[in-house]
């Protein structure tokens, strides 16, 4: 591994873990980050957070092995990148194991967001970094990463991590520009 290489300084030692019942406190301080920060919703789900965790984390499980016959949804493994010195919860990546025609266009095989009071600190890098690693754990060679074209800290991660840029298209929800990468993992 080359200096350029190397994870920055700090985030050696940080892990990706799936979701656990057990980190339910750090869980909760990450989502109450977002909240305070303007982040938004992790995904979708705030309210269940305090009130169901064990659902919560059930559901998130369950998602790796979704069976949808219409092809609309597909298996997703979560991933919280967890910092094991203080114990916290940084953020979040979910890795789909395979695309619909939706996901081709946008969204791609792995979404990903850092904590609001943790960003520009090298943990973007690392968490698509470590859940590349898990794309070729689970057989996928050629690795679809967008963002919208306006994240220009993402591009920087994204074509750090290797992403070759192929093309810009318009959101189908937002309307905006998302910028689309391929990652080849060897």
């Amino acid at each position: 591994m080359t200096d350029t290489q190397r994870p920055a300084a700090g985030t050696q030692a940080l892990t990706l873990v799936e979701p656990t019942v057990t980190l339910r406190d750090a869980f909760l301080d990450m989502a109450e980050d977002y909240r305070l920060h303007g982040g938004g919703d992790i995904d979708g789900a705030f309210e269940l957070f305090p009130h169901d965790f064990p659902g919560y984390i059930r559901q998130l499980l369950g998602n790796s092995y979704i069976r949808d016959s219409r092809g609309a949804r597909v298996p997703a493994t979560t991933y919280w990148l967890f910092r094991p010195g203080d114990g916290m919860l940084l953020g979040v990546s979910r890795l789909r194991h395979h695309l619909t025609p939706a996901l081709k266009h946008e969204g791609g095989h792995i979404g990903y967001s850092i904590r609001p009071s943790e960003r520009r600190k090298g943990h973007g890098k690392r968490i698509l970094e470590l859940t590349l690693e898990k794309a070729r754990d689970f057989g996928i060679h050629e690795v679809l990463v967008t963002c919208d074209t306006a994240n220009t800290g993402s591009a920087r991660i994204i074509q750090t991590n290797g992403g070759v840029f192929e093309n810009e298209v318009i959101s189908e929800r937002t309307r905006n520009p998302v910028s689309r990468y391929w990652i080849t993992l060897s």
